[in-house]
């Protein structure tokens, strides 16, 4: 896995939700019957049940960016690949090969939101999990606001700007 050597910003845990509007079309299978009830198996499946009480498993709907119509292209391919490669598969796979490495190792840094340190303090709200997270990260612990309050001023100056212009 080739990571650069520069500090690039990482989102794993991004979420782009599809429009409500998402005009996506969805082949449904008129072979099988009509469907009478879904299901949810103990292994996360969907199970679908037919009048005539056959059942069958239902594949996992799967929508790209490039499906999505509604975003009217803000979207790009570059931000489609950037998201795609900060994934938590990715993340994963860096660490192990990270911690198999004797020598080279690459320093991890993390920034964690105020939000989500909140989150996260609340999970693993205990004992155990503190000791977890002050042996886990114990020579790497860095605060954010002042990336935050940067973020911040940028924008001002950018709306200032705007609207003298």
């Amino acid at each position: 896995m080739a990571f650069s050597t520069v500090v690039r910003l990482k989102e794993v845990d991004d979420y782009i939700a599809p429009s409500k509007s998402c005009i996506k079309p969805v082949k449904i299978d008129t072979q099988r019957g009509k469907t009478k009830a879904v299901r949810i198996e103990s292994d996360g499946t969907y199970t679908a049940l037919t009048e005539d009480g056959n059942s069958y498993t239902l594949k996992k709907a799967k929508i790209s960016l490039n499906d999505c119509l509604a975003c009217s292209g803000c979207i790009t391919t570059a931000e489609s690949v950037l998201i795609s490669e900060h994934s938590v598969d990715t993340f994963m796979q860096f660490l192990d090969e990270n911690r198999n490495q004797l020598t080279g190792r690459r320093i991890l840094a993390i920034s964690l939101s105020p939000q989500s340190l909140t989150s996260l303090g609340e999970k693993i709200m205990h004992d155990s999990g503190n000791l977890l997270l002050s042996q886990r990260f114990r020579r790497w612990i860095a605060e954010d606001h002042l990336s935050i309050d940067f973020n911040q001023l940028d924008l001002v100056r950018s709306f200032v700007a705007g609207i003298l212009h």
